[in-house]
């Protein structure tokens, strides 16, 4: 008379990255990784033309990878931390990115993500200016620097 093993549930994700795990674990492939090794399943993730990341909605859900994006301001929502960060190769290019969960990071920091993108978010600069930025929905990452 032995009880069944309590099985405990996958955390929910975003809608978007289910359909990225979705797609990602229907390989035929067998995962021999060892319980807490990142599994990149990102290796089709792009970079795409700012211009085109800010002129529309219609690359949510692609995979993005950006490196080498400075921090400039962190925030958390709803308990997630979200940061505001340029790309060191093109300054002018801004990101926010959303992590799952709460991530220590500091202004400064640089990062090295892969993810999905969201659709577009606006914010208001210092100067009160409204500015809209591509979003990117987190999975993995690197952060260095201080």
């Amino acid at each position: 008379n032995t009880k069944p093993a309590i099985q405990k549930k996958a955390p929910a994700l975003p809608e978007a990255l289910k359909s990225a795990a979705s797609a990602s674990s229907a390989s035929s492939k067998p995962n021999n990784q060892a319980k807490g090794t990142m599994v990149n399943t990102f290796s089709n993730a792009q970079q795409y033309p700012y211009q085109e990341l800010i002129a529309s909605d219609k690359l949510a859900s692609k995979a993005f990878g950006l490196n080498q994006a400075k921090v400039t301001q962190v925030g958390d929502s709803k308990g997630h931390t979200f940061v505001l960060a340029f790309d060191t190769s093109a300054p002018k290019d801004v990101y926010i990115m959303i992590f799952n969960g709460k991530e220590t990071i500091h202004t400064g920091n640089t990062l090295n993500v892969t993810g999905i993108l969201g659709k577009r978010t606006t914010y208001q600069t210092a100067d009160k200016q409204n500015k809209t930025v591509p979003t990117i929905n987190v999975v993995q990452s690197v952060i260095s620097g201080s």
